[in-house]
């Protein structure tokens, strides 16, 4: 990658809007402000405190069941308070690579959380070959606790990591400017296997999937065998799970095999475009394929070398996701940077789209960190841009400079190395093989809104679709028209129930409003011969709700459907002869 270009050049990589303001003593601020080590903390008289809804969560056992998710959670900060979190690192030589992906690892909430409440201490394994002996862990863990303590130091020489990452990883170590995903990556690799709670690893070796009708079973299988040998925060946080397809030409037949990741590595698939979106570049990542003559591929079915296809497809999604946008070129005939700039919503960021297998929880995303490189392949500089977890605000990290950062400007031509956290979730559960409820393949249960409608043919209010749509704001007028009688009374009822799960039922209709989707489901209870009463807001009884009890078991979609349609074309013939009552039960479901 060449030397890092020096500090006086890079000046206008970062634009700032305005320099921070430090709110610091006098005894403070006539300390020099590049010498951490004459630095002292704030006292208590000195310091003003944060309000009581701060980001840090209560204290975590070490047996935590889940890290909470802060991400989005509101902490207003006035101007006069202190803001932590503000620390540039000192270069120490070309050590910018290791300075802006370690300013995305300090601005990661859960992992910090995991830190500052010293869980790290009960997950260490010494003893584990493929680690440190919890030597970087541990001097990982002091910077988290440096830089996170509310203190006047506005740089931090991060030395004593750098000696123990030089020792177990001479590689970046030596001087040399390195590239940031590579750090990343055996960083990160290191601090798992440091934090590996599984204490004696079992061999084992994943099958190939063969039939495509147990993806799912095949999926969850693969990822208990690497719970046997691998837990940590790191797997909990950082990993998901990829599909890699490969296809016979010959016969069609395909064989499956499934895979944890830590990252994608996206290729950018117009590179002389000025503009391209983050979801084609996690498209261009599913195409496929065809393999080289060189990697024939030996077919189950015909039994002999076969030319294939390979197809990876993301099958799990994580609950932090990285993003590692490849834009360095090596190649025989031509090796370069790309420049392109890859765009993407900084919040509320959907990839549902793009995950092939079904998701626990709603794959939406916000951006809180991203690694930028500046220049050329042989000549450059990394700095970072990180959400601050207690002011909600966008700064840029530029060794040891901080400055403000509109949250405008974080999306640009330099973005390398992308952050970013799943917000739909309360919390991140803890992978272990005695839970498999919280892995990712658990079925989805969704906490939702019912509200329930009662149309009673023995009353009249209702004698239209737009008389019920402006009861219900209902807006599927086709829907409600092929339950609505002539005389009906219109009674709500609003419910709120704590987890429901919607797999187990098939919707006579759903509606799209804005950014929210509704599923409404329909039946009809044959009032006349159960000698039921009309339920009213105050009597309705939702456990013996017969409708209710069905949905608790699984039912066949097509027979479902054709229920739906049967119950209420009962009604439309019944009403005509006035000798039958029946109820409809309007359930609008809100995810």
């Amino acid at each position: 990658m060449g030397s890092c270009v020096a500090k006086n050049s890079r000046r206008d990589i970062i634009v700032p809007t305005r320099s921070v303001d430090s709110t610091l003593s006098s005894e403070a601020k006539s300390t020099s402000p590049h010498d951490d080590s004459k630095r002292t903390e704030l006292s208590d008289n000195q310091l003003v405190k944060l309000p009581q809804n701060s980001k840090h969560p209560k204290k975590l056992s070490s047996n935590y069941a889940a890290i909470p998710n802060k991400t989005r959670q509101e902490n207003p900060v006035t101007t006069s308070q202190f803001v932590g979190g503000l620390i540039g690192l000192k270069n120490l030589g070309n050590t910018c690579f290791i300075n802006s992906a370690l300013q995305c690892l300090l601005h990661m909430p859960p992992l910090v959380d995991y830190f500052l409440h010293k869980l790290h201490f009960h997950d260490l394994n010494i003893k584990n070959p493929l680690g440190s002996k919890g030597m970087v862990t541990l001097a990982f863990a002091r910077l988290v606790k440096r830089y996170w303590k509310k203190s006047d130091i506005d740089q931090i020489t991060p030395k004593e990591l750098y000696d123990v990452i030089s020792e177990y990883a001479p590689r970046f170590g030596q001087g040399t400017q390195e590239d940031c995903h590579e750090f990343l990556v055996s960083f990160l690799d290191v601090l798992h296997e440091d934090l590996n709670r599984v204490k004696q690893k079992a061999p084992f070796e994943d099958a190939e999937c063969l039939d495509d009708g147990k993806l799912e079973e095949c999926a969850k299988e693969s990822w208990k065998n690497y719970l046997t040998r691998n837990q940590s925060v790191i797997v909990d946080l950082l990993q998901g799970q990829s599909k890699s397809t490969l296809k016979c030409l010959k016969c069609g037949a395909q064989s499956h095999k499934f895979e944890p990741f830590m990252y994608l590595s996206l290729p950018i698939p117009d590179e002389d475009a000025g503009k391209v979106s983050l979801l084609d570049c996690l498209k261009e990542y599913s195409k496929e394929e065809k393999l080289q003559e060189e990697e024939l591929w030996s077919c189950p079915k015909c039994k002999t070398l076969v030319e294939a296809t390979k197809k990876l497809d993301i099958w799990k999604l994580p609950n932090i996701l990285i993003v590692h946008l490849k834009r360095f070129k090596y190649n025989r005939k031509t090796k370069g940077k790309i420049t392109t700039l890859v765009d993407f919503p900084i919040v509320d960021l959907d990839l549902s789209s793009i995950a092939t297998g079904t998701q626990h929880d709603r794959p939406i995303y916000d951006l809180f960190a991203v690694s930028n490189h500046n220049g050329s392949l042989n000549r450059g500089h990394y700095y970072t841009f990180a959400k601050n977890r207690e002011d909600n605000a966008w700064y840029a990290f530029n060794d040891s400079d901080v400055m403000t950062l509109e949250p405008k400007q974080v999306v640009s031509p330099t973005g390398y190395l992308l952050f970013f956290c799943k917000v739909s979730i309360d919390s991140f559960k803890r992978q272990s093989l005695s839970k498999p409820e919280n892995w990712p393949h658990a079925p989805r249960i969704i906490k939702t809104n019912i509200r329930i409608l009662t149309i009673d043919t023995r009353r009249s209010s209702v004698a239209s679709a737009n008389d019920l749509e402006q009861k219900t704001g209902s807006t599927n007028k086709n829907a409600v028209n092929k339950l609505i009688m002539d005389s009906g009374s219109a009674e709500s009822l609003l419910r709120s129930v704590e987890k429901f799960d919607t797999t187990s039922v098939s919707s006579a209709a759903t509606v799209t409003n804005g950014q929210k989707t509704e599923k409404r489901y329909y039946v009809a209870h044959d009032l006349s011969t159960t000698g039921q009463k009309t339920p009213d807001s105050t009597t309705s009884n939702f456990s013996t709700d017969p409708f209710f009890k069905n949905l608790r078991q699984p039912r066949d979609k097509q027979q479902e459907q054709q229920q739906v349609k049967e119950k209420a074309s009962s009604v439309d013939k019944t009403k005509s002869k006035g000798n039958k009552f029946f109820k409809i039960s309007h359930i609008q479901i809100f995810s």
